[in-house]
């Protein structure tokens, strides 16, 4: 195979054979040659060692994580263009996926960052009813918790909330459950753990399409405030009764 110029200095590729001929005694006294025109062959392999050599040059760019690089497309036709213009466009389709991908992570560390400050007692589940975030006051309310919980829960950790089911909270998980995936709306409940009283409030989390993506609750230790308005039940019942005494006396 070698090159040749042929009219207007064009490139022309020529694959040939040379015979020799020989006479009645054996030696040879001419030769034929054979040549084929293999131009386009030669320039459509040229062609594709190109595409390939760009092609692993943009990959290799891509798994290092720059994915802003493209297959020049200059001089491409055929099978070569669609497969270059194929591997553009799955490029494409991944740094649009990133950027999306990033946007949501800026928007969901935006929203922890909110949630780890607030004063509400914050938990978030997936839909499977695992623990997926607590913010700060709630972990606090649980540390303080922790040791009353474990007497009907002996297997809680304030610490590794993150992870645990929700069914470890409830006596009979299939009801939670039932209920919960019957959910559309907020839905108060108390629940009681060791001796503490917890009011909880449920809301669950639906994407566009009203599929269900886990739950948010909110978490209020009621404890103390049960047992403030005992007290002050008790006392107004035993002023009552003082009154009532009073009230019949003769004496001034």
């Amino acid at each position: 195979q070698y090159k040749r110029f042929g009219k207007n200095n064009k490139e022309i590729w020529i694959q040939a054979s040379y015979n020799p001929i020989f006479d009645m005694n054996g030696k040879p006294f001419k030769v034929v040659k054979y040549a084929t025109d293999i131009t386009e062959q030669v320039m459509a392999t040229a062609a594709l060692n190109t595409a390939v050599e760009q092609t692993q040059t943009v990959v290799t760019a891509a798994k290092a994580g720059d994915l802003a690089r493209r297959i020049p497309m200059d001089g491409k036709t055929g099978s070569i263009k669609s497969l270059c213009e194929g591997v553009n466009a799955m490029l494409e389709g991944i740094a649009l996926s990133r950027e999306t991908e990033q946007k949501q992570a800026q928007e969901n560390a935006r929203i922890k960052q909110g949630l780890d400050v607030v004063q509400t007692n914050v938990m978030v589940a997936d839909a499977d009813l695992n623990v997926v975030y607590v913010n700060e006051s709630i972990k606090e309310m649980l540390a303080v918790a922790e040791a009353d919980i474990r007497k009907d829960v002996p297997s809680f950790n304030a610490r590794t909330v993150v992870g645990t089911n929700i069914d470890t909270f409830h006596k009979n998980p299939a009801y939670q459950r039932g209920l919960l995936s019957r959910l559309q709306s907020t839905h108060n409940a108390k629940l009681v753990l060791g001796g503490r009283t917890f009011s909880l409030i449920l809301s669950p989390i639906n994407d566009d399409k009203r599929e269900r993506l886990g739950y948010v609750v909110e978490w209020k230790d009621l404890t103390l405030e049960l047992a403030a308005a005992e007290r002050v039940a008790k006392l107004a019942a035993e002023t009552a009764r003082v009154k009532q005494g009073l009230d019949v006396v003769v004496t001034n």
